[in-house]
């Protein structure tokens, strides 16, 4: 395949296209390593810490909503504390079998408003509790979900026990943004990052455990980047499905259509407000079989392999310069979708540029 003359974003573009190619809620309680897919190195991090009688007083899990940090958190909780564990939390332990029941004493699930963690949830949650040894266990288990959400007082209220924090507490902070946090909480940290799955682990899921096709496990796993959890949402989600219709409508019969036919389906579709970025990641997902069609002339590696006619249809008749500049617009909608604008204005600029000849 000759690329030596595709502008170099479409290069990078490509070059993803084809290596893609191949609190806990107390009653969803998922308390095993095992049960989690992928993130061997952090699995392995924190087993051997147990093992070893190495485990630090404080944690920070950091990943994308649905990447899976609280299903980490619980796992190696259970682990920590299991009484029978062998190579893994056992399951019907007295202890295991109070975590999976949500009501374990020495595993104490911090809980917030939605907007913010004050000064007041940190005292009366963890700091005001501390100095109360574990009820049953050796160790005493903090999880702190949503933990970029702690305003500055809570994060300096939390720093006085990560500082001193008695023998027996292990305290697990779950954030999506580990970047928020003063230095010095950084600094008493022992920081975990979960990585991305790759698209083939996500596919091969989605269709043994959800009996997904193939051709949709592919659309969700590149659609999910890596997040399992968001590939499984997706799924299981009959509004995606609804969407994902809507975008092939929109972009099979957006060629040459007037202005007021994309400025109505623009309008439709900033109904829903809250679907703006799917609405943007799949019409980002088309265009990048576009793409990998005119490049590579495979069918085998499309996500939206169920249109593969449309999909060699819009390959001929889009030049690399149409394509580059319609997924730089299609990242200009999100910055604009993110800065609050109008969501019927943002996709009307985008269908717009989309429909030009």
């Amino acid at each position: 395949m000759d690329t030596a003359n595709l502008p170099q974003r479409l290069v990078s573009r490509l070059a993803d296209g084809l290596s893609a190619a191949f609190g806990r809620r107390k009653d969803s309680f998922h308390m095993k390593f095992s049960d989690i897919i992928g993130q061997n190195a952090v699995k392995t991090h924190l087993m051997t810490a147990v093992e070893q009688g190495k485990v630090s007083q404080a944690y920070i899990i950091s990943g994308e909503k649905g990447s899976g940090k609280k299903m980490m958190a619980n796992a190696f909780a259970a682990y920590l504390l299991c009484s029978d564990r062998h190579g893994d939390a056992c399951g019907q332990c007295p202890s295991c079998t109070k975590l999976a029941h949500g009501n374990h004493p020495d595993v104490i699930y911090v809980t917030h408003e939605k907007t913010a963690i004050t000064v007041d949830d940190i005292r009366e949650q963890i700091t005001g509790t501390v100095d109360i040894r574990p009820y049953e266990s050796e160790k005493k288990v903090y999880i702190v979900d949503e933990a970029e959400k702690m305003n500055l007082e809570a994060q300096n209220a939390i720093l006085k026990t990560l500082e001193n924090p008695p023998e027996y507490v292990v305290i697990l902070l779950l954030t999506e943004n580990a970047w928020a946090f003063l230095p010095t909480i950084l600094s008493r940290c022992v920081r975990l990052d979960l990585k991305p799955l790759p698209e083939k682990t996500i596919e091969d899921y989605l269709m043994k455990n959800l009996g997904q096709p193939d051709y949709m496990a592919s659309l969700y796993a590149h659609f999910a980047q890596g997040n399992l959890g968001k590939a499984v949402t997706a799924a299981s989600d009959e509004d995606f499905r609804t969407r994902r219709g809507a975008v092939v409508d929109l972009v099979k019969n957006i060629s040459g259509q007037p202005f007021y036919q994309y400025e109505r389906a623009a309008e439709e579709l900033a109904t829903d407000k809250g679907a703006i970025p799917d609405y943007l990641d799949l019409i980002s997902l088309w265009y990048r079989d576009v793409l990998l069609y005119k490049a590579a002339r495979a069918d085998d590696r499309l996500c939206y392999s169920d249109e593969a006619y449309a999909i060699r249809g819009a390959a001929e008749n889009l030049t690399y310069d149409r394509l580059n500049r319609i997924f730089d617009a299609i990242e200009t909608s999100r910055a604009k979708a993110a800065a609050n604008v109008r969501a019927d204005v943002v996709l009307t600029d985008l269908f717009a540029l989309m429909a030009a000849k």
